[in-house]
């Protein structure tokens, strides 16, 4: 009898183990380096290529957070299993746009995927690597023929957010230090506007036009003021840096360029893309006067004489 009950509980058991799949999602299951769980969906004939529909991997294949994780080995077995290597989420592109790191890259591209492929933004593997400063991705998609000179839709280049640890690569393989996005921004004006002075060192020694101005018709130094960096902004006048606007020359204290620009015959009174005029901008009382004395007034003082 003992014997008997003993099997059925055992049977019991077994029925049980088979009829229910793992608890844990494949996605959860890639991201954590289970390959134990992996390959229990795989053999209960979960679908390799299968998105996501909702929470964290929304929109994911388990390639996609294998390749994210670093994971090689669950990579592996997925794409041996027929997962597309080139499979895209809306926003976080391919695969290869999220190789953690060079191994998951090289297996990606060993398995044809498409290192020029574009994620929903536009932008390539390429960006992204030189975005998260991965230098060894980097250079393993220019090897691979990666276009150092890819614009996304918003018509940024790699080089246009690159990482310090990326830049002095790109720029070696042809990336062109003054490329302009769709607003008229080099890479010189990200750099400055972030403080990355390490990155605007090599884009200026190669050749970067420290006076390019955007289509609002401001200059690199005109966004490192506006963001308060300093020592990118000490960098740029040190290499001959000028302000484009005399807004942002009021906004920086800088008297000397207010009263170039004033020489020059620069409307004291002009707006700028805020409505602002070089008063409202004025951050030292010696270039408020100056110009005050050239007829300047605040926008307010202008809308009280228009009423």
């Amino acid at each position: 009898m003992a014997k008997m009950k003993h099997l059925l509980l055992t049977t019991i058991a077994a029925v049980v183990l088979v009829g229910c799949g793992p608890s844990v999602d494949i996605r959860e299951a890639a991201e954590q380096g289970n390959i134990a769980t992996v390959k229990q969906h795989l053999a209960a004939g979960a679908d390799v290529n299968a998105k996501d529909d909702k929470g964290t991997y929304k929109g994911m294949t388990p390639l996609c957070v294998a390749a994210m994780s670093g994971d090689k080995e669950i990579a592996e077995l997925l794409i041996a299993k027929g997962a597309d290597v080139d499979t895209k989420h809306e926003l976080y592109g391919t695969p290869l746009h999220n190789a953690a790191n060079k191994e998951i890259a090289e297996l990606l591209i060993a398995n044809s995927a498409d290192v020029n492929a574009k994620d929903g933004t536009g932008r390539t593997p390429l960006h992204w690597a030189a975005f998260g400063g991965h230098k060894e991705v980097a250079e393993l998609l220019i090897a691979e023929g990666a276009d150092v000179n890819a614009k996304a839709d918003g018509g940024g280049t790699p080089l246009h957010g690159a990482d310090e640890e990326v830049v002095e690569l790109l720029i070696a393989a042809g990336a062109d230090v003054n490329a302009k996005n769709k607003y008229g921004t080099t890479p010189l004006h990200n750099a400055a506007i972030a403080g990355q002075k390490e990155v605007a060192e090599p884009l200026i020694a190669k050749g970067a036009d420290v006076n390019a101005k955007n289509d609002d018709g401001e200059t690199p130094l005109d966004w490192a003021i506006d963001d308060k960096q300093t020592e990118t902004a000490d960098l740029l006048r040190k290499h001959g840096g000028k302000n484009g606007t005399i807004h942002s020359a009021a906004r920086g204290g800088d008297f000397e360029a207010v009263r170039e620009f004033l020489a020059a015959g620069t409307d004291v009174n002009i707006k700028d893309k805020y409505g602002k005029t070089p008063l409202d901008w004025a951050m030292t009382t010696e270039t408020a006067d100056l110009i005050r004395k050239h007829g300047g007034m605040t926008g307010e003082e202008l809308k009280a004489i228009l009423k």
